[in-house]
Parts: C-alpha cells; structure tokens; sequence
C-alpha cells in the first residue's frame, strides 16, 4: 500500500481536526439518524455504481431494478449479492468506476483461506474515512491524545506515520524477529500497541519483566486474527494494560471494534452491515449467518451488498458505554474454515478457537501456540510449538482431550512442530479447514 504524498497528507490534516467531534459522536447518535445516515449514503453510492460501473449497471439490469427503485432498506435489499468471484473476475475495468486512474489510488489486497487475491482500490477520500475510522477504534479503549505514540506491526507501512507532526506512528515489519521488536518497542516505547494476536502471543512468550518496566502501553489493539475474550484478558493480565479487538476486512476496511465493556460495535456510518441465513433472509436478532457488507464510502470500487464469508449476529442491545452502534456478537470466523464432520455436523471456527484455548490452560505452559487443521473429513491434525512443561504423556492426554471435543468417527493427532504456517502477509490462522466444500 503507497503512502500519501504531500498533497494528500495535507487534505488528511485539513479534514481530520474538525471530524474528530463527528466520528466521536456519530455512534451516539439516535437511531433515527444513524439509519437516515445509512439510507441517503445507500442510495448515492447504488446510483453512482449503475451510472459508472459496467458490473453494477449489468447486474441491476438484469434484475430488473434501477437506482430510484431504492426508497426504503427493503428495497435495497432486492439488489443481488456480490462475491468474491464477481469481484476478482470483474476487475479491474468492469468494477471500477470509470475514468480510475489507479496511479492517484490505494490498493491493498486480500486473499483469506482460499488464496484467491482480490485487488482492493481506494481513492483518497475514502482511505481518509478508514483512518479516521481508526482514530475512533482507539479512542474507544483509551483517551487517545495527539502527542501518543503507536507502533504498529503489520506487512507494509501505513499510507500515513502521523498527522501534522501529531499521533506519530511507528512501523515494524512482522518478519522481524522477536528479539528485534522488542528491541524496538523498548526504544520507542509506544501508548498504543497495533498487532496481530500471534504476534501478541510471541511477544507474551520473550519480553522479560525488565523489558515491561520500559514497555508500557496504555491500551493494545489487535486485528486480522481470530483470538478468544480469554486469550485477550490474559494477555491484557501480561502486559498491564487493556487488549481489545477489532475486525476488518480489506474490503469492507473497518467493520467493528471493541469498546471497554468488550462489546464490537459496528461502525454503521463506514458500512451497512446484514447477516443473512442459509436461506438468504434477514437473520434474526441474535440469529448467526453470513456477514454481507456494504462499504459507504468506496466509489472508486464499490462494494454492494458483498458476502464477507464470515459468520457472525448482530443485535441492537444496549452498550454500558453508550454508544448506539449496533453490536455484532458471536464472530465465527470465516465460514470456509468451518469443520464439517462425517456425520455432517459442523463445527464453527469459533467453538473450535475457544475449545483451542480451554486446552491451553488446562495444559498450562505445555502449548505455546497451535493450529487446529482439518486434513479431511476423518482427520485432523493439531500442531503445536511446545512450552517448557511439554510432554510426550501430555501430547497423548492432549490427542485424548481433543478426540472428546470433536467427537466419534475422526482421527485426531496432536503434532509438535517447530513452526506454525503462516500466509505471505504474516497471517496466523489458528483454524484451517482443507475439506472443499
């Protein structure tokens, strides 16, 4: 992802002041107005997407619906789903709003558990809405003031490393060795911390308690990986600070994040947000289904109505803290990555996260890290790097363990190995399911 250049950072500069009041308190906001927000966006981003992308113009026509059909979310929701295969067969010329010249634009770029990349472009103005998005994620799980200092792990450096000399950003690459990241965190030693929980993990694994006196955040945010409320409460325990979640995706950018109580809330005014069951109806409230995303803000690449793949529920229940946002509860993971046993019993990435982690403490300091595969229908396999305490009793109480979990009709095997799989980005997923669907 390219960095902005002079003129960019300062329309970013010019802009971000005077949103910092309307992002703090657009999630405060009734419900009549966040609503009334998401309609008018709605109904700008349909038009603007039949008008100048063939792919949208093509598709709406073939339904049989045009952009003044849409009055009402109702309506909307007439529109056809997209997919991921739409999107990456379409690109770039007949998803792109015409007239793109994708040198002025950001492009990122997503694979997931099925290794198809999908190339993501935005203009700036919406790159700007996702890190003012990012600024609000923050400020949620502390009083995030311009003279902070974040370091941020990740693949690349963000678009940005501050804004007007103020909210300084620090990069470290996650090929870094650990040794080396400590090192740096002890140099700059950051407010914020900005990493996958994987990374989290290790650091937990080698910091020392020296280290920790120079190291202290205030608050640590962790994405792009799946990771238990225990897991992070523990870790929060480590390091003497509160660790929060957040999800995203690239292309739907920020979607939900954690607040002090621990609830997500989506962010209604970057998406609208459906969670649709196997039937493709409105699930209910509670109910888990698939994430279908509407990004508000993207008119260079628009993403309308599209199927996330991952499975979460949503409901309108009240926050301690206050904010109306929506809360998404009960993440799944990706829906790809789910277990589908011989029986046809399924087995969400969630559960299988949390049985994960319940393992890990009953097996205190004999797992340093996992990763549950599921090699076929009949056989799963879980890797581990092992911690001081590990046995080869243990391994086979721990096989024992895992079979009661998963149940009758697999093989289960626990192996050590030395290093877990990661993607090209760094990415860690502790769920992997080979099984096509």
């Amino acid at each position: 992802m390219r960095s902005l250049n002079f003129s960019e950072s300062v329309m970013l500069g010019l802009r971000f002041y005077p949103a910092i009041r309307s992002i703090s308190r657009m999630p405060f906001a009734s419900r009549d107005s966040i609503e009334g927000y998401q309609l008018s966006r709605i109904k700008k981003l349909v038009t603007f997407a039949y008008d100048n992308v063939p792919f949208y113009r093509k598709k709406y026509d073939e339904a049989g619906i045009r952009p003044g059909d849409i009055r009402t979310f109702h309506d909307f929701k007439r529109l056809p789903t997209v997919t991921k295969k739409d999107i990456i067969e379409n690109y770039p010329h007949n998803i792109l709003a015409s007239g793109t010249d994708l040198n002025r634009c950001i492009i990122s770029r997503s694979s997931g558990s099925s290794g198809a990349i999908v190339n993501v472009v935005y203009g700036t103005g919406a790159l700007i809405e996702y890190i003012l998005a990012g600024f609000r994620i923050y400020s949620m799980v502390m009083d995030y003031k311009p003279w902070h200092k974040q370091v941020y792990i990740y693949t690349s450096p963000y678009p940005v490393n501050g804004v007007f000399g103020a909210y300084r950003l620090y990069f470290i690459p996650t090929v870094n060795k650990v040794n080396d990241t400590i090192a740096e965190l002890r140099r700059i030693r950051p407010d914020l911390l900005v990493c996958y929980p994987s990374h989290l993990r290790q650091l937990s694994h080698s910091i020392s308690r020296e280290d920790l006196k120079l190291i202290k955040p205030l608050a640590i945010s962790v994405n792009s990986e799946m990771s238990t409320q225990g897991e992070r409460d523990e870790l929060a325990g480590f390091f003497g600070c509160g660790v929060y979640d957040e999800y995203s995706t690239e292309e739907l950018t920020r979607v939900a994040s954690q607040c002090k109580a621990k609830n997500y809330h989506i962010f209604e005014d970057i998406n609208y947000i459906e969670i649709l069951n196997d039937r493709g109806a409105d699930a209910k409230d509670g109910e888990v289904g698939e994430i279908v995303g509407t990004n508000l803000h993207n008119f260079t690449m628009p993403f309308i109505r599209y199927k996330q793949s991952d499975m979460a529920s949503v409901s309108s229940g009240a926050c301690s803290c206050g904010r109306n946002f929506k809360l998404l509860n009960g993440l799944k993971g990706r829906k790809n990555d789910e277990f589908i046993l011989p029986g046809g019993k399924t087995l969400s990435s969630g559960f299988l996260l949390d049985a994960s982690y319940n393992l890990i403490l009953e097996f205190e300091n004999a797992i340093k890290d996992y990763c549950i595969i599921q090699e076929s229908r009949n056989d799963i396999v879980m890797e581990i790097i092992a911690g001081d305490s590990y046995s080869e009793e243990k391994r086979v109480r721990m096989e024992d363990a895992l079979s009661k979990i998963i149940g009758e009709g697999v093989a289960v095997k626990v192996a050590r190995v030395e290093e877990l799989y990661k993607t090209k980005s760094g990415k860690q997923n502790p769920i992997i399911s080979k099984v096509s669907r």
